[in-house]
């Protein structure tokens, strides 16, 4: 659940291999190696980009894009 002042970023890995350390969780920075030969990733369920074993990337938590959401009440 996401507090709507939270600074943090949540990612959840999909499909991890068995030494995959950490599935799911909340930071402000993560830093990705692949480790697949032929693989991708995909960011915020529309950005994909093809990985290559050793690619690297980092994502950081940017406030200006923080999640925005309201409450609905009937």
């Amino acid at each position: 659940m996401f507090r709507k002042d939270d600074e943090r970023m949540y990612f959840f890995v999909r499909e991890g291999f068995s030494m995959t350390r950490q599935s799911e969780g909340f930071c402000k920075k993560i830093k990705v190696t692949s480790e697949m030969l032929n693989g991708e990733v995909i960011i915020d369920g529309w950005h994909q980009t093809d990985l290559s074993i050793g690619d690297q990337f980092t994502l950081v938590s940017d406030p200006k894009y923080q999640l925005r959401a309201m409450k609905l009440e009937l």
